[in-house]
């Protein structure tokens, strides 16, 4: 009966010890294909990122574009009115010699 209990107990010890190992070597395997997915899931937000901006910076340069074409039409609008001799001196001083002065 001693030989019995020492091989059901051998059994035992060996069952746990797999179970423990393989238990071991799954959470190894998980945390490995983690790590290697990491890159790619790194990869999809700088791309999703880059997209972000490139369009923000788009939407940016227009309006800048815009209003760099309103100041230029505003300025030649103001050389028409200088231009104008009852406006050759209006009762405001223009935008330059105001400037001047500061």
């Amino acid at each position: 009966m001693n030989s019995e209990m020492l091989s059901a107990l051998v059994t035992l010890i060996v069952g746990v010890v797999g179970a423990a190992l393989t238990y071991a070597g799954i959470k190894a395997t998980n945390k490995a294909q983690a790590e290697a997915a990491e890159p790619a899931n790194w990869q999809t937000l700088t791309t999703e990122m880059k997209a972000f901006f490139k369009e923000q910076l788009a939407e940016r340069d227009q309006r800048l574009a815009a209003l760099e074409a309103e100041n230029g039409l505003r300025t030649e609008y103001i050389a028409h009115l200088e231009t104008i001799p009852e406006f050759t001196d209006p009762p405001f001083p223009s935008f330059h010699k105001w400037r001047a002065g500061r």
